[in-house]
């Protein structure tokens, strides 16, 4: 038994800011990861590594070995199995005082209330248009933030959503693309493994107040020339998920 509880996190409590009330913040939270493959896998461990202790993951489908190119909390030996059991248990060997609680089934308008329940944050992270709308519409129902992750290549981006105060998903797709193939996407591990980092840098400042996290902007990464560009996201009057509100 370790007798400090912020032993484990005293270099990140050298940060300038960063104080044990903010740490307390982190391991009270409760977040919401959608997807926890290249890109949810990875914001999943270091947001376990800051010391959130209380997550709900979702995955759905089971392990095979093109995966392994990229999500970082899966396992060769368990090919075959549910993702979202082989990251639980990797996320629980690695600090083992962690509430989950996961969901194997796929995200959409009838499951993502659970799922959401009692979340202080939700990440959005599935390789699909349709289960990432569910998340953003449950999310402005709840009042939950919620921070969005994608790329394409070595192209990738970040939004971040503060309920009826920045832009909305809806905002940033007017309309959704119809010609997405979830499973045809090109991907380097390490790239999606970028993305996935800056959206658990964006989830501890929403956590704790702790800088401010990029709202009103989607971030636009280069992962070949390293260019980051931040392009203004207005809130659309008509919006069809918050322009709804009276």
């Amino acid at each position: 038994m370790i007798k400090d509880p912020f032993l484990r996190f005293s270099r990140q409590l050298n940060l300038e800011g960063f104080d044990k009330e903010k740490q307390k913040l982190l391991s009270e939270s409760k977040v919401f990861i959608g997807g926890v493959g290249g890109i949810g896998g990875t914001t999943a461990i270091y947001l376990v590594c800051a010391g959130v202790k209380n997550l709900k993951l979702c995955h759905f489908g089971e392990l095979e070995l093109p995966d392994l190119n990229r999500q970082i909390l899966m396992r060769e030996k368990k090919l075959g199995s549910p993702r979202v059991e082989i990251a639980q248990e990797t996320l629980i060997n690695f600090c083992e005082d962690l509430n989950i609680e996961i969901f194997k089934e796929r995200i959409d308008d009838e499951t993502v209330d659970l799922m959401l329940k009692d979340c202080d944050l939700a990440i959005s992270a599935r390789p699909n248009f349709y289960e990432r709308l569910s998340i953003a519409k449950a999310c402005l129902k709840h009042n939950i933030p919620m921070i969005d992750g994608a790329m394409y290549d070595m192209f990738g981006h970040v939004f971040t959503m503060i309920p009826y105060k920045t832009a909305c998903y809806g905002c940033l797709f007017e309309k959704l693309p119809d010609n997405w193939k979830e499973l045809d996407f090109p991907v380097l591990g390490a790239f999606s493994g970028m993305i996935g980092t800056i959206l658990a840098i964006e989830a501890i400042k929403v956590l704790t107040n702790w800088h401010e996290p990029i709202t009103g902007e989607l971030l636009v990464v280069n992962g070949i020339t390293y260019e980051i560009n931040k392009i203004k996201i207005k809130k659309r009057e008509k919006c069809i998920l918050c322009g709804e509100k009276k």
